[in-house]
């Protein structure tokens, strides 16, 4: 294993991921192509035990970070860099602790087509349809967030409105 250290100027994937810039310690494996960052902070978020897979370019895995998750979510914890780090493969705890609050348990829609739907929203006013909402779509077990298909139709894995 070689440890190398970013700074402030280190650009090249860092900037592509459009994360801040970091003083710390990253460690990348020759082996597995894998760069493990101790800690990162990507929108308002913080991040520990990030491992990047650079030969893809994939998040392959992430340790929860402790923190408070609210019940009920409010505008605030609806933001587009939220939004855009929800990939494939994250857990419904990772989700949850990015954004900082839990889903709508009410909305909640385990199909028979295969997926599970969890749902974020502020609530606002729900009697004029006015508020935030992130629904994203896990596997059957609602274990990961998975792209499905339906036949030949391949459906995102994430929709959101009001952020």
């Amino acid at each position: 294993m070689k440890s190398v250290t970013f700074t402030s100027s280190a650009a090249c994937l860092l900037s592509l991921l459009t994360l801040p810039a970091l003083s710390q310690t990253a460690v990348y494996d020759e082996t597995s192509r894998n760069l493990t960052i101790p800690a990162i902070r990507l929108g308002l978020t913080t991040f520990t035990n990030l491992v990047l897979r650079l030969d893809a370019i994939g998040l392959v895995s992430v340790d929860p970070v402790p923190s408070t998750i609210s019940d009920k979510c409010a505008k605030t914890n609806f933001h587009a860099d939220k939004y855009n780090a929800i990939v494939p493969g994250m857990t419904l705890a990772q989700v949850s602790q990015l954004m900082g609050c839990k889903p709508n348990s009410s909305k909640t829609d385990r199909s028979s087509l295969g997926y599970t739907t969890y749902q974020w929203t502020d609530d606002a006013d729900t009697t004029a349809y006015i508020y935030t909402n992130m629904a994203i779509y896990f596997d059957v077990d609602g274990a990961k967030v998975k792209v499905f298909n339906i036949g030949s139709t391949i459906y995102p894995y994430r929709s959101g409105k009001g952020f």
